[in-house]
């Protein structure tokens, strides 16, 4: 056994189906990991098919966005938000899921075929840059808010209070 008790024999068989898609490298993990993936493509699959949306957003390319690629590429835009341990990698602290050559293809093969990449910092930016020639599809987003816009002087918020 896998995975408890059950094996759905429709996800062993997706699996002979989409070794195409895997990276060749990449399929040498844990089994578990693998039908994990599939088993999580299957039911987006489904929930997608009852929602049919009109775009696809994952967050993180790891397990989400590949999991969302592995099921619905190019039948509808997919974007991917990626937001720093999916991409970035600190060696010396052992961060980053790419630091394992294995999700290191996967998270490639999503920034590649995603149609739209959003990123929340400079630092990712510059890493998705680094790993894709389409840079026109990097969308920075930062996190927070305009503090000059959005500033109260200590009497308005006096004001507010009272």
């Amino acid at each position: 056994m896998i995975l408890g008790k059950k094996i759905d024999p429709l996800i062993l068989t997706a699996l002979f189906k989409s070794a195409v898609a895997y990276p060749l490298l990449s399929f040498f993990r844990n089994p578990r990991k693998v039908y994990g993936e599939l088993l999580y493509s299957s039911h987006i699959e489904k929930v997608l098919s009852v929602v049919k949306p009109d775009i696809l957003h994952a967050h993180f390319s790891y397990p989400e966005g590949w999991a969302s690629y592995r099921r619905y590429r190019k039948r509808i835009p997919f974007v991917v938000t990626l937001h720093g341990y999916d991409v970035l990698v600190e060696p010396s602290l052992g961060y980053g899921i790419r630091l394992k050559k294995r999700y290191d293809l996967l998270v490639r093969r999503v920034i590649e075929v995603a149609d739209a990449v959003i990123v929340a910092s400079h630092a990712l930016y510059n890493e998705v840059a680094r790993l894709t020639n389409d840079k026109e599809k990097i969308h920075l987003i930062t996190h927070g808010v305009d503090l000059e816009r959005l500033s109260l002087t200590s009497t308005q918020m006096t004001s507010e209070r009272g």
